[in-house]
Parts: C-alpha cells; structure tokens; sequence
C-alpha cells in the first residue's frame, strides 16, 4: 500500500515540472522508445512473461544545477518493485543519449554501450 502512496505523491510533484516540459519529455521518451535494444528487451518481456509484463520508459530525474541532463529509465513493474533494465542520460545541447551502466558507476556513449554488448555476445 505504502508505494502507491509513493507514487502518487511522485507523480502529483512531477506535474508542474512535466506541464513545462511536455514536449522536451515526449521527444526524449519517444527517441529512447526507438532504440532498437529497447524495442528488443520489451519483446523480450512480453515474450517470457506470456504478455503480463511490459517495459515502461520513464523520465526519472530532470536536469539541475548539479546534473545537466535528462535520467531516463527503462523499468519492468514486477508486481512488488521496479526493476530497471536500463538507464540513459539524455543531454539537449547538443541533443545526445548516453547509456548509464550502473555495474561500474560510468557514463558512456550508445556506441560503447552497443561495443559492449556486442562483445558480452560473441563471449
């Protein structure tokens, strides 16, 4: 009962930020939604949990004075917590994705990212 408190309370103090920045958001959703590993791992989901799980995207964390960009996460509900299956960082000037991986506590490019998941592949 207690995380549906949570989130309630989350999305009532998302609102005005959310009002503001509809458009900025709805780009930034729509261009993570794209991806094609997102789009696969959402497959993937559906797939292995017989169409009773999906693959939210979500706009986690604006930016600030002390983060200058866009938290991004692609989550699974399991029915007791949220578990993230990625994390982005979207940067708008210039307007750039990065992948966070949260294993090493490092920022890196789609293109590294894409490296190294291409090399956990042929391993």
């Amino acid at each position: 009962m207690q995380i549906k408190y949570f989130i309630a309370w989350f999305i009532f103090l998302s609102f005005p930020v959310h009002a503001q920045n509809n458009a900025i958001e709805e780009k930034i959703l729509d261009t993570i939604c794209k991806l094609k590993e997102v789009k696969q791992r959402a497959i993937y989901i559906e797939k292995v949990t017989n169409d009773t799980r999906h693959l939210s995207i979500v706009v986690f964390d604006t930016p600030s004075k002390g983060a200058q960009y866009y938290w991004v996460k692609a989550w699974e509900d399991n029915g007791i917590s949220y578990y993230t299956h990625f994390n982005f960082f979207v940067y708008l000037n210039p307007f750039e994705i990065k992948f966070y991986d949260t294993m090493d506590g490092k920022v890196i490019s789609l293109k590294e990212w894409r490296r190294q998941l291409k090399k956990k592949k042929s391993n």
